[in-house]
């Protein structure tokens, strides 16, 4: 049976990279024969522009320009980064904690593959001398992204979904016969797991928080669950370990339930009420988290620093927005810790964060603007962000909730967005 699924990886695997040389092999022919004449736009009804837009998020522009002389170096870079992933992936597959590999690779594949494809569009178009949006080049490129994309979701989509025990609400892990682990206990570290339990991995949808939401059986159960992981004591199972981890101790110490947020799985999982229609949760959580979590003493970093995450989370935060789910152009929204805070952009623009009636007590959104007008979302766009200007935020002590609860207002998710394209 294991041999079987193996074999079922590697060729999947090898279809994906046959995918991408084919794309490559295409992208030649059609630069040969129509070049890069603007001949298409953004605008027309293929709902492409979403994706060509995840890269740009990791200074792609700085990438192309430093391996545009060499068009094959940058693209083995990149398909490093793709091996590397693989062969992690694979090899996690054969190991204990292998459910928390499969969850991670939804995200992990996604940003790499459409980092790949955009940067050969974006190369062409460098080589020519020509804006990115207005290449031939890149709008069949941008059909390529979607497609391949579009079949990972699907993949791993379905793959999580197997995951997901109907029963408890909570992502189990399974045994080699498909079947789940059992006993199954959710407050049980490691095994299924790598340094946290079902109640911190569950959430590892990134992309698709609303088919998270579908599962788990609508808006008021997924909330219902987001509530227990603050519910639940900060009981736990260490029997896998064998002793109390340090990552398990900081949740105990932080006495906030079962959420872990000195351990970096779950840190996004607090965002995840703009998702569901109740933004005024996560407003009331975050501040929780900065004040309790984050303090000037000798003792005051919550856990250990995983290439900067657990800083850079109270950075967004304060600021009062978060990327929650990678590679997207899509920041979700929290509440500032400041009166007001002023970033400056590269490009010379500025964005100002005004909440002039911020303080301890005065923790939520009451209204919004932006650039004077009025803003319900419960997500800002980057590119939007970098044109500069002025978020004004008006903060109160009790919660309004009628803002951010229209479905139009909540962050993209995947299987809510890509039915609207099609």
């Amino acid at each position: 049976m294991l041999e079987d699924e193996q074999k079922k990886i590697i060729t999947y695997h090898r279809i994906w990279f046959v995918r991408l040389i084919a794309m490559i092999v295409a992208c030649q022919a059609l630069k040969q024969l129509i070049g890069a004449s603007p001949l298409w736009r953004e605008e027309y009804p293929f709902g492409l522009a979403f994706y060509t837009k995840y890269a740009r998020l990791c200074n792609l522009d700085d990438f192309v320009k430093v391996y545009g002389a060499n068009f094959w170096l940058g693209l083995k870079v990149l398909f490093t980064c793709a091996l590397v992933c693989y062969v992690l992936a694979w090899i996690m597959q054969k190991v204990n904690e292998k459910t928390s590999a499969r969850l991670d690779l939804f995200a992990d594949v996604t940003v790499i593959a459409v980092l790949i494809v955009d940067f050969i569009s974006n190369l062409y178009c460098f080589k020519a001398h020509v804006y990115a949006e207005q290449s031939t080049v890149l709008y069949f490129v941008r059909i390529a992204v979607m497609i391949i994309v579009l079949l990972i979701h699907i993949y791993e989509y379905r793959r999580n979904k197997n995951l997901f025990d109907k029963e408890t609400k909570l992502m189990r892990g399974k045994n080699k016969d498909g079947n789940f682990m059992a006993p199954f206990s959710p407050l049980k570290w490691g095994d299924a797991f790598t340094e946290g339990n079902s109640w911190h991995y569950t959430w590892s949808v990134f992309h698709d928080p609303q088919g998270l939401i579908d599962l788990m059986g609508g808006r008021k159960e997924f909330i219902t669950m987001l509530d227990s992981v603050f519910a639940v004591p900060p009981v736990f199972d260490d029997s896998y370990y064998g002793q109390v981890i340090h990552e398990i101790r900081e949740m105990q110490i932080m006495n906030m339930g079962n959420y872990a947020h000195g351990n970096q799985p779950i840190q996004h999982m607090i965002y995840l009420y703009n998702y569901a229609g109740e933004p005024w949760k996560a407003q009331y959580w975050l501040r929780q988290v900065m004040d309790r979590m984050y303090t000037p003493t000798p003792d005051g970093y919550c856990g250990d620093e995983d290439n900067g995450q657990t800083s850079a989370w109270y950075v967004f935060s304060a600021l009062g927005f978060y990327p929650v789910a990678p590679g997207t152009t899509q920041y979700v929204l929290g509440a500032p810790l400041f009166k007001k805070a002023t970033l400056h952009f590269e490009n010379g623009k500025s964005l100002v964060v005004n909440a002039p009636e911020n303080s301890d007590k005065n923790i939520y959104i009451e209204s919004m603007s932006f650039n004077g007008k009025n803003y319900t979302k419960n997500y800002l766009e980057h590119f939007e962000l970098l044109k500069g200007g002025v978020l004004d935020i008006k903060m109160g002590d009790e919660p309004n909730m009628n803002r951010g609860v229209s479905p139009e207002d909540f962050p993209y998710s995947f299987s809510v967005n890509e039915k609207q394209k099609k």
